[in-house]
């Protein structure tokens, strides 16, 4: 995403960092508020189970109703949070540490490339872009 569309405000360092950070608690808190932490992984277990289902629908809509005011929409970060909440990653302090190094090794190898293959990097912004009003050159 930082390579492909730099110039997207979901490509910028902070909305890649924080976006996933955000996956991860929503996917933590879903998985406990349902239950689900205690039910076995479909992967292992053969079978999802309602209440991995439901953290799963929990935790995609509240990690997107987190990150919109936090400006750091990042849809990326769901599939983290579906990876959690579906078993594939056990919501434990190792597991966190190994995708938080992930996504900042990610996020890093981005800029990096951004920076060696010229391309423009996203700024962050809270005015919307400014458009030509006529009065000089411009189009039409």
């Amino acid at each position: 995403m930082q390579m492909q569309l730099p110039p997207q405000q979901t490509a910028r360092v902070w909305n890649i960092l924080i976006g996933h950070g955000v996956g991860v608690v929503a996917a933590t808190v879903a998985l406990a508020a349902t239950g689900a932490i205690h039910t076995p992984p479909p992967v292992t277990a053969g079978i999802l189970s309602w209440q991995r289902e439901l953290a799963s629908a929990l935790a995609v809509g509240l990690t997107l109703a987190v990150q919109v005011p936090l400006r750091a929409v990042h849809p990326p970060a769901a599939a983290t949070t579906l990876l959690i909440t579906l078993g594939a990653i056990n919501p434990e302090w190792r597991a966190i540490a190994i995708i938080a190094t992930g996504v900042v090794m990610t996020a890093i190898l981005g800029v990096a490339g951004q920076f060696f293959m010229g391309k423009a990097m996203p700024r962050q912004s809270g005015r919307p872009a400014q458009r030509h009003c006529g009065g000089g050159p411009g189009p039409e």
